[in-house]
């Protein structure tokens, strides 16, 4: 076996790891049984992406452009974020985060550099998406208890929001991957993953991509809904027959289907989930007096609706969170990481359009896209994808197409 088929190999494992590991939420999973922390994890992804990134340098090439891009402008921006800041012990921390997802990035770099990596990346995506379905129905059925919530699923991720939008990216990342007669079958199993989160959030991003694959054509409208019909009826047909022979999981008992639509799909301030919202959204929006167009530093949402609310979470929306970091530089940055997914995509049949509408959207909904573990490996996988060739300092050496890569 030549070198160059040996580091191919060696890539490919390391990236459908990274999904397996990273994207799959396993890394908190494992915490919350042992002592070991996700940065563990993080730390050995490093030292196993080492010596790929000592032979880049010897063949002086820098591994997915765009992405290195994304990594740099994100460290000038948590370094300006540090200048404009109190320097205070949030903004310690949530600086520390930030260059930890510049490292990510960094890492992911490198490791989807190759076509071969991307293809295996994209197969561990629909293992992990298929096993988190498994895992939300059982969890929502009461057989596991993974995520430890009253009548909501999260799976491994055990936090039903980041599940929801794990479930949709994975599925929208994948679905070329697919022969197309199952695509419709296998974006219908991740609904029924998002349904069992009870994440509005999520069922408003899995509406988005599908109507995002269906104009793009990897989608066919009438297979769809065929299968989310018959899909309902089936349901429907079991639920009543368990309530017949009174066999009913806790959350499927009136009582608490009651307790759901109270509390999850309700505008009134019964529901405390979205009244706690519009409190974080209302604090940050008070917030831009003090930010100006230049920021207030790195961390200070947090700092901000710890003062006005009590809670150390932001405003919840992206937009408005990098504005009150960042300024005018905050909403910069995701307008750079649009333009990098958009730009020449290194194939016409990878289609960038449906993750960036479930992206901006989910953005309105999430503060932490640049942050959260699985977000942030996901985005780097779809920009690998359609990153094609590596930059070298000598000039662009454009990577072999993947046979079998196109749309089928």
């Amino acid at each position: 076996m030549s070198e160059k088929s040996v580091v191919t190999h060696y890539r490919s494992v390391l990236a459908a790891a990274c999904i397996l590991i990273l994207f799959s939420g396993a890394d908190q999973f494992v915490y919350s049984l042992s002592p070991i922390p996700p940065l563990a994890w993080l730390a050995m992804g490093g030292l196993l992406t080492l010596p790929l990134i000592g032979r880049r340098l010897i063949v002086r090439q820098i591994p997915t452009p765009r992405l290195v891009i994304l990594a740099f402008c994100m460290l000038a921006l948590g370094l300006y974020g540090w200048w404009v800041s109190d320097h205070g012990i949030i903004a310690i921390h949530a600086l520390r985060e930030w260059i930890l997802s510049v490292l990510i990035l960094l890492m992911c770099a490198e490791i989807f550099s190759e076509p071969h990596a991307v293809r295996a990346a994209r197969y561990a995506v629909v293992g992990v998406v298929a096993i988190s379905v498994l895992l939300a129905v059982l969890n929502f059925l009461g057989i596991n208890d993974l995520s430890h919530l009253i009548c909501r699923s999260g799976a491994l991720y055990r936090n039903p929001n980041t599940t929801a939008i794990s479930l949709v990216l994975g599925a929208v990342v994948a679905m070329d991957l697919l022969p197309p007669k199952w695509r419709e079958a296998f974006f219908t199993l991740t609904g029924i993953g998002v349904c069992v989160t009870v994440s509005r959030g999520g069922y408003v991003v899995w509406l988005v991509a599908a109507a995002g694959m269906i104009f793009t054509k990897q989608l066919r409208w009438r297979t769809l809904l065929t299968l989310i019909g018959g899909t309902l009826a089936l349901a429907a047909t079991a639920y009543l027959g368990a309530r017949t022979f009174a066999v009913l999981p806790s959350c499927l008992k009136p009582a608490d289907v009651s307790y759901i639509g109270a509390n999850r799909f309700s505008t009134s301030p019964v529901d405390d989930s979205l009244y706690i919202r519009i409190q974080m959204l209302e604090a940050g929006l008070r917030g831009l007096a003090t930010s100006g167009w230049f920021g207030a530093g790195i961390g200070y949402p947090i700092k901000l609706t710890r003062a006005l609310i009590g809670l150390s979470s932001g405003s919840q929306t992206l937009y408005l969170d990098m504005m009150l970091q960042f300024g005018i530089f905050g909403l910069l940055l995701i307008v750079l990481t649009v333009y990098l997914l958009l730009r020449h995509p290194y194939s016409n049949h990878i289609r960038p359009w449906t993750f960036i509408m479930v992206w901006l959207a989910w953005s309105w909904l999430d503060s932490n896209m640049f942050l959260s573990m699985s977000e942030l490996v996901i985005l780097a996988l779809q920009m690998a994808m359609i990153a094609g060739p590596a930059y070298s300092l000598d000039g662009y050496n454009p990577l072999p197409r993947l046979k079998g890569m196109r749309s089928k």
